[in-house]
């Protein structure tokens, strides 16, 4: 269901998340994500999906190529979900969160990939989160100086219940 200032609007379609799973050597987990719709072309207007969700799902993929190839296990167990339905309210992500694969509250890090394709010239991956603890902050900070660019932060999103 869709709502506008003066209107309401339900439409109906099928949709699906895809969903991969690599465990680890505990029940934690982290989950990585990325969606892989886009809204193409809207009253003329072309929106390419090129640098948001297929840079993003991209990225999902090739990141669970090298988990999946590694040698190592992983001290986490790894989720990888692959989003649909995201451009129109967000209705993967809220399906998953009210239907994950592990406990919520086996999760320790979520990392959503959106629009990585955008790494503009002055090379700044920028880095938004609901909840940056200090951390996960410390952490990037650490290995900010071992890649050619810097990290910036800012706060987006929110905690879906």
């Amino acid at each position: 269901t869709r709502s506008g200032l003066f209107r309401r609007r339900t439409e109906s379609t099928k949709t699906a998340n895809v969903v991969g799973r690599l465990q680890g050597k505990t029940d934690r987990c982290i989950v990585f994500g990325a969606h892989f719709d886009h809204l193409g072309i809207r009253g003329g207007k072309i929106y390419n999906g090129a640098d948001d969700n297929a840079s993003g799902t991209t990225a999902l993929l090739e990141l669970a190529e090298a988990f999946a190839k590694s040698k190592d296990k992983p001290r986490h167990t790894l989720v990888f979900v692959a989003f649909s339905a995201e451009e129109v309210g967000l209705i993967g992500s809220k399906y998953y969160v009210k239907n994950p694969i592990l406990p919520l509250k086996n999760c320790d890090l979520m990392i959503n990939m959106d629009m990585v394709g955008r790494l503009k010239e002055s090379a700044t991956l920028s880095l938004y989160s609901a909840n940056l603890t200090p951390k996960i902050t410390s952490i990037v900070r650490k290995t900010e100086s071992s890649y050619p660019f810097s990290f910036s932060f800012a706060p987006a999103g929110c905690f879906v219940s």
